[in-house]
């Protein structure tokens, strides 16, 4: 019943009042059978979810490094490239075993640079990643992913019957994926699931590039020539119709 809420994004109300006071499985049945209704329900009002795919660089879209600049103290051009990895290889995230962290949020408020404000129940199918750059060793190499903290998801409610945005926010149990990626395109390995169902849209992501005592495959990985960290996220989600005459509102017999 909390699985179909979180699928849904919507209260259920009738897990309380109805679910609780049940004490012999064949009541069950017609509560699981509510569900199914509910569920079609939901669907028929709001639609079925479509698959979307997002490039986000890293160095574009998540630190906003668009330019080249001049150096103050040499006034030398610096690259966007150079930019990124005077970031990257900054003391803080580096942790002193030859690997580097970085971390950052995602959001699907309005504005937020990423992520489309025009959807809702936007989910995670899949997350490939490529490292772009010269002399980066082989095209094997790999990344841990990390989730944690609160997690957003926009109501399919939002903007309906003059309501405003509807934002619905999770505490999701932080999760980490082994990613193998690609070097200057995405590998040959397949587009890991491990973040499958979860939100787009989570306060904290940390990136993870080992170094060779804990990942071997990163061994001829040089950090010192990384240009670009590109995730290539494939998500589903469910066009925003505030014009629709039709609401769901969940109902049991």
């Amino acid at each position: 019943a909390r699985a179909f809420e979180y699928e849904t994004n919507t209260v259920f109300p009738f897990v309380e009042s109805d679910l609780y006071a049940i004490r012999r499985a064949e009541e069950l049945m017609p509560f699981l059978t509510c569900m199914e209704t509910n569920f079609a329900h939901f669907r028929q009002v709001y639609g079925s979810p479509e698959e979307y795919v997002d490039e986000i660089s890293v160095r574009r879209d998540i630190l906003g490094i668009t330019r080249e600049l001049i150096d103050p103290v040499t006034s030398e051009p610096v690259s966007v490239q150079e930019q990124f990895r005077r970031i990257l290889l900054a003391t803080q995230n580096l942790d002193g075993e030859g690997g580097v962290t970085l971390e950052f949020a995602t959001s699907v408020l309005k504005d937020n640079g990423l992520f489309s404000s025009l959807m809702c129940n936007d989910r995670i199918k899949s997350i490939q990643v490529m490292f772009v750059g010269d002399f980066l060793g082989d095209n094997q190499a790999r990344i841990s992913i990390t989730q944690s903290g609160a997690s957003m998801i926009r109501s399919c409610e939002a903007y309906t019957e003059g309501r405003g945005d509807v934002i619905v926010n999770y505490n999701i149990d932080p999760k980490t994926v082994i990613v193998q990626a690609g070097v200057n395109d995405y590998g040959t390995a397949q587009p890991n699931t491990g973040f499958f169902g979860r939100s787009v849209a989570f306060a904290n992501w940390t990136l993870w590039i080992p170094g060779p005592e804990f990942e071997p495959t990163n061994e001829d990985l040089d950090l010192t020539h990384l240009d670009d960290i590109v995730l290539k996220i494939n998500h589903e989600a469910i066009s925003l119709n505030e014009a629709s005459p039709q609401n769901y509102v969940p109902s049991c017999p």
